[in-house]
């Protein structure tokens, strides 16, 4: 049970060949032309690189993650410009930051953005677009510079990006309303989920999050019930709204069981909202018996 499992589940970024679906699949060596590779992987050993740390990326465990990093820091040291490695090796630190296991999240967080951010310029410099590289900002625009209206821009890049796709909209939904624009995030996140019916969750999840910051509590807590294990946050915070305090206590309860390192100093680092909506958030997790430290 973690939120981290929003990131896995959700966003399924392969950062090489740009495909979203249900499961991450191995990335094959590269069998083409040097023209195929595209405008930034100067050769087949680039591409090597990052179908490698792509295999150990989306095994989502901690070993697995810093394995990634390993190849994609390997990486740079022979292709210092490449920006396919300079956006991997910083989705590895959005991994960790998702997860709530960084161990250094001030650290991480200007280092992938530092990564980011120069993959963007780069991407600029040739008037190309990397929608892993404007995901990244989304959410690195809020951690880093506590900038929403940039982190909107990111999401609304990549939604033009990658039109009608459901997943890629209901994620994004999710980052948008913390960015503080709900009628967006309510739209998208409405959408995604009328687009697939029967689809994973956290589509179900995300929606029942953008419900609670919009304060539609009871809607919110239809959503976030199936979903209860990757939001536990939101559901906790939903009951209290709703005045069910031992709701409450027990959702914290059974997710402090599987993560006993949460609390709520741990949240404040981990959550880029807003100051006064944060602080909302933060008070509901207190109520909802989570321990300060």
């Amino acid at each position: 049970m973690t939120p981290g499992t929003r990131l896995r589940d959700s966003t399924r970024v392969l950062l090489v060949v740009g495909v979203m679906g249900l499961t991450a699949p191995a990335v094959p060596a590269f069998a083409g032309s040097a023209e195929d590779l595209g405008p930034y992987a100067r050769s087949a050993a680039e591409y090597d690189y990052s179908a490698r740390a792509l295999r150990f990326y989306h095994q989502y465990t901690p070993a697995a993650n810093t394995r990634a990093r390993e190849i994609y820091a390997r990486g740079l040291q022979d292709f210092p410009d490449s920006v396919w490695l300079k956006n991997g090796l910083a989705w590895t630190y959005i991994q960790d930051l998702a997860y709530l296991r960084s161990k250094d999240p001030a650290g991480d967080i200007d280092r992938a953005y530092r990564l980011a951010t120069e993959a963007s310029v780069a991407n600029e410099a040739v008037g190309s677009a990397s929608w892993p590289n404007h995901w990244a900002l989304v959410s690195l625009s809020l951690f880093h510079d506590h900038d929403a209206a940039r982190a909107i821009a990111e999401a609304k890049t990549v939604d033009r990006l990658m039109p009608d796709d459901a997943r890629a909209r209901s994620n994004l939904a999710y980052w948008v309303a913390l960015a503080g624009d709900l009628p967006l995030a309510t739209e998208w996140a409405e959408w995604a989920v009328r687009q697939e019916p029967g689809g994973p969750k956290w589509m179900g999840g995300n929606l029942g999050s953008v419900y609670w910051l919009a304060g539609r509590y009871q809607e919110a807590l239809a959503k976030l019930l199936p979903a209860k294990e990757d939001f536990p946050d939101f559901l906790a915070i939903t009951y209290v709204a709703l005045g069910q305090t031992d709701a409450a206590r027990a959702t914290v309860a059974e997710w402090r069981k599987a993560d006993p390192s949460v609390t709520v100093a741990k949240m404040t680092v981990f959550t880029p909202m807003a100051p006064a909506v944060l602080q909302k958030y933060l008070d509901g997790l207190r109520k909802a018996g989570l321990p300060e430290s």
